[in-house]
């Protein structure tokens, strides 16, 4: 009996240990199942991002290239991290934001500029039409009130006729006017009844002197005629005044912003 005992111990014991072994060894073909599992996950996330990589620096343009990593062995979660290709700034478009220019009166960034004083940066640009109105409405002398030096100009201008201000036309004008027409038409009567009298044919030709009423008639002209070219010399003077305000003064830039450019 105990011989019996001792086998069947035997036997169990013998059971057991193939049980383990068979255990381990599923457990090391399950262990290296999920490695080479893992190694292949791994060599496709590296060939992704490689891909990934190489399309982003082909591309001119920043974009987001999401990367999954190798996944951590303590804790199974997953790190996303994104990837910024950023094309490095030319030295062409750094100058260009530094070298960015505005109208110091109106804040506009197009058209022309000009640097007519002593002002320099932002303060030195300026539209020669913002300036000619800032001038027209100031009534300055022509001098910066920053730097206090007198605008570079080479001559007015006029502008075109489309860019005229509307004259402004008061009652007195217009009396002017209608006195003017009336003594216009005044002198043109006097000159016809001169001419009716035979004035001249009188007096020059046949040698008869004048009589009173040639003499009366003769004043009156003359007094029609001194007032009418005082009218028109008003209107005429008015009239040229207003094309004068129409001319822009052409600005150039100063002697020393020329020499900082240079």
């Amino acid at each position: 009996m105990a011989a019996i005992e001792l086998t069947d111990r035997s036997r169990a014991s013998a059971a057991r240990e193939g049980s383990n072994e068979e255990t381990e060894s599923d457990s090391i073909s399950l262990a290296a199942k999920i490695a080479e599992r893992e190694n292949g996950d791994i060599t496709e996330m590296d060939s992704q991002y490689e891909a990934a990589e190489e399309s982003a620096s082909l591309s001119g343009r920043a974009r987001s290239v999401p990367v999954t990593l190798r996944p951590n062995t303590h804790n199974n979660a997953s790190t996303q991290i994104k990837i910024c290709n950023t094309p490095p700034t030319s030295p062409t478009e750094s100058s260009s934001a530094v070298e960015k220019r505005a109208c110091r009166i109106c804040q506009s960034e197009s058209g022309v500029f000009v640097r007519p004083c002593a002002c320099a940066g932002t303060m030195g640009d300026v539209h020669e039409s913002c300036l000619n109105e800032w001038l027209a409405r100031s009534n300055n002398n022509e001098i910066c009130e920053i730097c206090h030096q007198k605008y570079s100009k080479s001559g007015n201008v006029l502008q075109p006729i489309w860019k005229w201000r509307k004259p402004r036309i008061e009652m007195t004008n217009l009396i002017e006017l209608a006195s003017v027409v009336c003594l216009s038409l005044c002198l043109w009567y006097m000159l016809a009844l001169t001419r009716e009298r035979q004035f001249i044919e009188r007096v020059f030709y046949a040698g008869i002197p004048p009589r009173s009423p040639d003499i009366a008639r003769i004043l009156v002209t003359l007094l029609i005629a001194a007032t009418l070219a005082g009218g028109v010399m008003n209107i005429v003077t008015r009239v040229c005044r207003y094309i004068n305000k129409q001319k822009a003064i052409h600005f150039i830039d100063s002697q020393a912003n020329k020499k900082r450019s240079a």
